[in-house]
C-alpha cells in the first residue's frame, strides 16, 4: 500500500513542505531517510519520532542517546494507519529541526518509482545553520547586501542561497538510487 505523506518544516514562513509516495511496509527509518534527501541534508545528526508521548529512536543502534521505542522494529504503516494520521520527526537535537509528517491517503497503485516526490515549496535550509529562526535570519542576511553579517552568512553558505528553489525533478532523480 502507498502512502501519501505531507512532510512540512515546522515554524517555516512561508512553509517549507514535500508531498511524498512511499509504501507503507518500509521500515520507519526509510521515512527518516527519505526526509534526509527531500530537505537535502546529509544525515550527520541525531534524530527521532514522535506520535502523543510515544518516541522512536535509535535503541538498537545508539544506545547512549535513545530513551524510546526502537525505531528498526517499525514500519511506517505501524503509526500512520489511516488518514490524517500524523507523527513529528525531529532532527539535529541542536537546531532542531521539526517536521510534521501528516498521512493524507493510501492508495493501491503503481508509481514509476518509489518513493517519489509529487509537489513541494522552498528549498530545505542549508545543514548546520542554527534551526528555523536562525535560517529566517540568514534568508535576511543574504538578501540584503548592506545587511552587516551578509559578507561572512554568504562565504558560510558558499554563495548564493535561493530559499525559492523547489526542484522536483532533481529530487526524484536522487531518489530513484534510494534503495
Amino acid at each position: 500500500m502507498l502512502l501519501q505523506l505531507k512532510i512540512t518544516l515546522k515554524g517555516s514562513r512561508p512553509p517549507i513542505w514535500r508531498r511524498v509516495w512511499i509504501r507503507g511496509s518500509r521500515p520507519l527509518n526509510d521515512l527518516h531517510r527519505l526526509i534526509q534527501c527531500i530537505f537535502n541534508w546529509d544525515d550527520s545528526h541525531l534524530h527521532q519520532f514522535k506520535q502523543g508521548s510515544t518516541t522512536y529512536d535509535m535503541v538498537g543502534i545508539d544506545p547512549d542517546f535513545a530513551s524510546g521505542e526502537p525505531v528498526e522494529n517499525y514500519r511506517i504503516s505501524d503509526l500512520l494507519k489511516k488518514s490524517k494520521d500524523r507523527l513529528e520527526y525531529e532532527y539535529d537535537f541542536g537546531d532542531s529541526w521539526i517536521h510534521s509528517v501528516v498521512l493524507e491517503k493510501k492508495e493501491s497503485r503503481i508509481l514509476p518509482q518509489e518513493p517519489m516526490v509529487i509537489s513541494g515549496r522552498r528549498a530545505g535550509p542549508p545543514e548546520d545553520c542554527g534551526g528555523i529562526y536562525r535560517y529566517a535570519y540568514l534568508v535576511e542576511a543574504l538578501a540584503d547586501s548592506s545587511h552587516p553579517d551578509h559578507e561572512s552568512l554568504q562565504e558560510w553558505v558558499g554563495g548564493d542561497l535561493e530559499p525559492e528553489a523547489f526542484d522536483l525533478e532533481l529530487l526524484n532523480q536522487f531518489l530513484a538510487r534510494f534503495d
